[in-house]
């Protein structure tokens, strides 16, 4: 498997300043995004509407140029996702980025990897082998916080 399609930065995603930014991290289907960089989505762009794309997928349209995949991978806050939920997300995102024939990269942290406990190598592995069957490419973000 290629390993072109997700490439590790060591920077925040929150200061991205290209025209057309594509930007997606996990929450709680309860939105409530009180802890970790879901409250640094929230606190620098509000909480999406409550109008899911599909039963794991919130898109919010910041402007023209930003583009929020908010990936519902728990029930609630206090939950943990399994690498199960983050790949059906990851699937729903993708859908929605073809449908809207995206072609920039999708920027994002070590998913599921801050609070909600995930092992990074084990996402990793699920990342790049999602990225290269839907031809998508990823740039993840280790520092993630405002």
């Amino acid at each position: 498997m290629e390993q072109k399609w997700v490439t590790e930065v060591n920077g925040s995603l929150f200061d991205l300043k290209d025209e057309s930014t594509v930007l997606a991290h996990c929450v709680s289907s309860d939105l409530a995004m009180g802890k970790g960089i879901a409250l640094s989505f929230r606190n620098k762009w509000g909480r999406p509407e409550k109008k899911k794309v599909s039963s794991c997928l919130y898109v919010q349209e910041v402007g023209k140029n930003l583009t929020i995949y908010h990936l519902v991978t728990k029930a609630r806050y206090w939950q943990k996702p399994s690498y199960k939920s983050v790949g059906e997300a990851l699937d729903q995102l993708a859908k929605h980025y073809k449908s809207a024939k995206s072609t920039v990269a999708v920027h994002m942290p070590r998913i599921g990897c801050g609070l909600d406990d995930l092992n990074w190598d084990k996402m990793k592995g699920l990342l790049r082998e999602w990225a290269a069957k839907n031809e998508i490419r990823v740039v993840v973000h280790t520092l993630s916080a405002l």
